[in-house]
């Protein structure tokens, strides 16, 4: 048995887009199974008999032997997503590292954590989606873009994901620790209030880990590559190319945020 849990939505008008996915193995996937089970007992379905679980530790013998330092996994739904992010950045103080790479990023709790953790001391970078394009459509930039330009005026550092027609449709957080631990958090769940407040179904994994486990390194490196543009590759462009100075439109984003009468 193995589990899955990825960004990625399954049809072809997303096949174009960047996401993220974490495979494994071992006991998490009895947990991430019963998530699944769980949507069939909310809607009074009778859950399908399942073969029980052989639950067997496997490690490569191509793995490298840092791949056995510790790590705690759990698997996180809809708002103990949200519990879980504004734990890892509330914890975060001077030259803690967070490192933000989303679709979309509106939810004000998120916003004001990123906020407060910057002013301990911690560096911020967000790696944000311009929401320029949906599905062949042109759209309006909301909400990433005012938010963006928020935080940027709060003094944290923002790039944006260089699309062009596709989506970087990545929902990540990772924070590294002075001490040398990291936590990510990596699923389906967009940083809104939608997907954060028990109104989507939602999986996100959380990881604990050493800063030196491949995962976590891993998954700097992915950030890294976006935010240099590393080996010649144009992953992202700068903040002032979809700078957004119209006020309305961040009063906009807040209202739809707000109300939900939006499409994140």
């Amino acid at each position: 048995w193995r589990g899955l849990v990825t960004s990625a939505n399954p049809h072809d008008g997303s096949s174009a887009h960047d996401n993220m996915a974490l495979l494994f193995g071992g006991a998490l996937v009895a947990d991430l199974l019963e998530s699944e089970l769980a949507v069939l007992d909310f809607c009074d379905e009778t859950r399908p008999r399942v073969t029980p679980l052989q639950i067997v530790a496997e490690q490569s013998e191509s793995e490298p032997a840092s791949a056995a330092l510790p790590a705690r996994c759990r698997i996180i739904t809809e708002q103990q997503i949200k519990h879980a992010i504004l734990a890892a950045i509330d914890a975060c103080q001077q030259e803690d590292a967070i490192n933000v790479l989303v679709f979309y990023l509106a939810d004000r709790d998120v916003v004001r954590a990123l906020k407060a953790a910057h002013q301990r001391g911690a560096s911020v970078r967000l790696l944000l989606d311009p929401n320029n394009d949906a599905f062949g459509r042109e759209k309006n930039g909301i909400p990433n873009r005012p938010v963006g330009e928020e935080l940027r005026k709060a003094g944290m550092a923002v790039r944006w994901c260089n699309t062009h027609g596709e989506q970087c449709h990545i929902k990540t957080l990772l924070v590294h620790r002075q001490d040398g631990h990291s936590v990510m958090i990596s699923g389906s769940a967009n940083f809104t209030r939608r997907n954060l407040s028990d109104l989507n179904l939602e999986t996100d994994i959380e990881l604990q880990a050493p800063t030196a486990h491949p995962l976590i390194s891993r998954a700097a490196g992915l950030f890294d590559d976006y935010w240099h543009n590393r080996e010649g590759r144009h992953l992202s462009a700068d903040v002032d190319s979809y700078a957004e100075s119209k006020r309305y439109k961040r009063w906009l984003y807040r209202l739809m945020e707000a109300s939900g009468f939006c499409t994140f």
